[in-house]
């Protein structure tokens, strides 16, 4: 599984520009504001070009599907200092600590792609990962403009969480027809209160074997993300939806044409591409098409948390000796 994050530039609206800006941040290094550092010793902060099978400049693939994806790959270097205390040998702090102990280095790889008239940047980073400083340090407001982090119209709401939740188990497990789209598992979640991992495929397992999940949504509780195998045409991927429109793909385990021809970066890249412009989008206009019909509101919502609480009383009193 590899893990991505969204970011989305306000003034670039072509790849082409992007380009520019990225060149323009090939170096970025920084000195330390510090009598105790050696002067001479740089942050490294630095956009480095990827080599085979990638090509310099804008990349162009061509998926199983016969789509033609453009897109900018590059990875990010960004070097930060640890806390002062850590620079030193022993509490007299007369001798600073080699240099490789006294920072701490990331190194991001991060696809940029156009959608509807703008340019997103995607790093592959996990969820530990400080994206605000990654961000803030390669992407200077001086060469980049402003830019959103996990922007807002990829949020997905625990509205649309238990949407999601609803059409897999009480509806036919199918989003959409055009494109068809189709919830195949629910594999997990996690909540404010607490998490769970397990497979619900709906394919001859019941909703109603994990007790733990159930109450969960009985209580109405807000998800932070919820993994499921969207099926989207004929690509199927695992994948966690996290509530900033974050994502967790599970290359290795995708099946469909998309990207199957290729491995390593170039799949993850394809991937990247199929989620945040094809399959994204499709849930996000298949939900407020429900919402638009009244398929999903508040009365809706109601009697979907009373069919979990009467598969819970269920569940228990087949329990019971």
């Amino acid at each position: 599984m590899f893990n991505a994050s969204l970011v989305r530039f306000n003034d670039i609206r072509s790849l082409e520009v992007a380009l520019e800006k990225l060149d323009d941040s090939r170096i970025l290094d920084e000195t330390v504001d510090d009598d105790d550092w050696p002067y001479e010793e740089k942050l490294t902060k630095r956009w480095l070009k990827l080599g085979n099978p990638f090509k310099e400049g804008i990349n162009t693939i061509e998926s199983g599907t016969k789509d033609m994806v453009r897109f900018l790959i590059a990875e990010g270097c960004n070097e930060r200092t640890r806390r002062k205390d850590k620079w030193y040998e022993d509490q007299s702090r007369e001798e600073l600590v080699p240099f490789d102990e006294r920072i701490n280095s990331l190194k991001v790889i991060t696809v940029f792609f156009e959608k509807d008239g703008f340019v997103y940047a995607v790093p592959w980073m996990t969820p530990t990962v400080n994206m605000n400083t990654f961000c803030n340090d390669l992407f200077p407001e001086r060469i980049w403009g402003k830019f959103e982090k996990n922007p807002s119209d990829y949020n997905l709401t625990p509205d649309f969480f238990y949407w999601l939740i609803n059409v897999f188990t009480r509806g036919n497990k199918r989003v959409s027809f055009s494109p068809e789209v189709i919830i195949r598992a629910w594999t997990g979640f996690l909540g404010t209160t607490q998490d769970s991992s397990h497979r619900l495929s709906g394919e001859g397992e019941k909703i109603s074997a994990i007790l733990s999940s159930l109450a969960f949504i009985f209580m109405n509780d807000p998800f932070k993300a919820v993994n499921m195998v969207i099926q989207y045409e004929n690509e199927r991927i695992p994948v966690a939806l996290g509530s900033l429109g974050n994502l967790g793909i599970s290359e290795n385990e995708y099946e469909g044409q998309y990207s199957i021809r290729y491995g390593g970066n170039q799949r993850k890249v394809l991937l990247t591409y199929l989620m945040y412009t094809k399959i994204l989008p499709a849930l996000f206009n298949a939900y407020g098409e429900a919402r638009r019909l009244g398929q999903w509101n508040e009365t809706v919502k109601e009697e979907f948390t009373t069919f979990i609480g009467d598969t819970i009383v269920s569940r228990v009193k087949k329990a019971l000796p």
